[in-house]
């Protein structure tokens, strides 16, 4: 329990911080500005929520998001991958780094100066502070144990888990949406105690195909959509992904649809197919 003239010498503190640093991010930068510009970086304690229809890019701009915050800004990051093994978004690390193609990486058909850039791209990313767990049918209880070891042996600043509908929860008899509504709590719990952000991967219905998806639209449990602090949703026209031959570049749209501490809106950007990543929508001509 906390006094209120406890609580307003922080509040206050806080404030003069922010005002010090003149706008700068007073959480972790994404490395998106337009993002930035709206959320002032991902908040300590807060849980975030990225939903989207399978196969637009959910786990592509994660790996995006902890690419910027983890090689480039050299922040430490953990990454929890329930459905791909550690090989594999390493893979997907190398294309996005390199930019090389990652159907080449898969194959083995790559160019002798490919490997110029893959050598330079794997040096980036062995000296990044980016801890990968793929425990694969992680129970919640497991995630929770080994985001607290992140934090306490490695000093993580972010977490994210990829993702919501793949963590196994303990009691198989309760209802899933019940089970779901238990993780959900327990990751904002979770942020909480470890006054870091967690961000979470989250698919959403059906009814969402060929439009933009809303927050009753998360699947499995309306909790989601209550205890995460911000909500965010990949939408783009997956009518262009079965048209012949791939494109350079997909515009997407990335929407703030909740921010319990700022404002909502649309973020433009594009998706790179052929290297699995996402860039300022500017960027990609």
């Amino acid at each position: 329990m906390s006094s209120a003239g406890d609580v307003i010498k922080e509040a206050i503190y806080a404030i003069e911080q922010r005002y010090s640093q003149k706008g700068d991010f007073t959480g972790v930068p994404s490395g998106f500005d337009d993002l930035d510009s709206m959320t002032t970086g991902f908040q300590k304690s807060e849980m975030v929520v990225i939903g989207a229809r399978p196969s637009v890019g959910k786990t592509a701009f994660a790996l995006t998001l902890a690419a910027n915050i983890a090689i480039k800004q050299k922040i430490n990051c953990g990454f929890f991958t329930l459905e791909m093994t550690t090989l594999s978004v390493m893979q997907r690390l190398l294309s996005l780094q390199a930019n090389i193609n990652s159907n080449k990486i898969r194959t083995g058909l790559l160019k002798p100066s490919d490997f110029n850039s893959l050598t330079d791209a794997a040096s980036s990313i062995y000296d990044s502070p980016l801890w990968i767990d793929d425990t694969p049918n992680m129970k919640l209880l497991d995630l929770r144990a080994q985001a607290r070891r992140m934090v306490s042996k490695h000093d993580v600043k972010i977490i994210f888990i990829d993702y919501l509908g793949l963590i196994t929860f303990e009691d198989k008899r309760i209802p899933r949406h019940e089970q779901m509504a238990e993780v959900s709590r327990s990751l904002k719990a979770l942020a909480r105690e470890l006054d870091i952000p967690v961000i979470a991967l989250s698919q959403v219905g059906r009814q969402t195909e060929g439009k933009a998806p809303g927050l009753a639209d998360l699947r499995e449990s309306g909790a989601i959509e209550q205890d995460a602090d911000m909500v965010m949703f990949l939408h783009r026209d997956r009518g262009i992904d079965n048209q012949e031959g791939t494109p350079e570049n997909i515009e997407t749209e990335l929407i703030i649809a909740k921010q319990r501490n700022g404002p909502v809106g649309v973020v433009k950007m594009a998706f790179i197919p052929h290297f699995t990543k996402f860039v300022p929508l500017a960027h990609s001509s």
